[in-house]
């Protein structure tokens, strides 16, 4: 309805100086919902009672709230935030101890439903799935992106090129060098030793996360910082796979190294949540 379209989408509203992009927002929003939705307390049960729910309330109700904003993500068109929306519901019902049968239910309806969500792609999504499986198909094409990010990744060597002397990114090569193959573009130019120092800078910030939500006593707290480590993994794996070559080429942003002002905003607030919910006191 309303918007900005850039790069043939129409996923940022503009305010003054700023774009945002509510795609951002619509994950943190839904690991809060589903946080809350799994750990409502009664006066006779005050840990979780998921595991005594029915499919419907275990997971179709709260499937019918995150479809919502999931499917408007898709429709900007947007198919790879909105299927990490998805990715996040699936992750969080997991983590709150939903009956395994109704997720294996859930991924075997998905997988049935393949065939029919092939052909409501968009033309440029299914070219992205086709050179996933093989970017030689159409190298100055589709494939060109992802042919270009695995060169600078590998000819970032053990130590890297150097700071912006990458061939690639600075050259203009690889193209959104800052944005979606900011990973590609920081591995040619710091090399094997680089990427392993970010590598354990995310299982720092990871583990750390996980270490707060396990000592919070709080079931709400300890969900959503579950969900936050959920989301920002989730997030940083996908980027890290689509640059080299192990995922499909989606627009997610690489948390706290992409450019852009929504994504950094989110993963502020997200982090900032966490060191609430670390704070000593028994009720988050």
């Amino acid at each position: 309805i309303l918007g900005s379209v850039r790069l043939g989408a129409q996923r940022w509203l503009k305010f003054a100086w700023f774009n945002f992009q509510p795609s951002e927002v619509v994950k943190l929003i839904v690991v809060i919902f589903l946080a809350r939705y799994f750990s409502r307390k009664s006066a006779d049960d005050i840990g979780l009672r998921v595991a005594r729910l029915g499919v419907t309330r275990a997971f179709m109700w709260p499937f019918c709230f995150v479809a919502i904003p999931m499917i408007l993500i898709i429709k900007q068109p947007d198919l790879g935030s909105g299927m990490m929306v998805f990715l996040i519901f699936m992750g969080i019902i997991f983590l709150a101890g939903v009956r395994k049968k109704y997720i294996i239910m859930a991924i075997l309806v998905i997988a049935a439903l393949c065939p029919a969500v092939w052909h409501g792609l968009r033309d440029y999504q299914r070219d992205r799935l086709l050179v996933f499986v093989n970017p030689n198909i159409d190298p100055l094409g589709a494939g060109y992106t992802i042919i270009q990010s695995k060169i600078a990744v590998g000819s970032g060597d053990f130590l890297g090129k150097g700071w912006l002397a990458g061939t690639q990114s600075q050259l203009r090569f690889l193209p959104e060098s800052h944005t979606d193959f900011i990973f590609a573009t920081y591995a040619e130019e710091r090399g094997f030793l680089g990427v392993f120092l970010l590598f354990l800078l995310y299982a720092a910030l990871l583990t750390r996360g996980i270490s707060i939500a396990r000592k919070t006593g709080d079931q709400f707290g300890k969900l959503l910082g579950y969900g936050i480590c959920l989301m920002l993994a989730l997030q940083s794996f996908v980027n890290i796979a689509m640059n080299v070559g192990l995922a499909p080429v989606v627009g997610i942003p690489l948390p706290l190294m992409s450019y852009g002002g929504s994504s950094v905003i989110v993963s502020f607030v997200a982090l900032g949540i966490l060191v609430n919910i670390g704070r000593d006191r028994t009720v988050f």
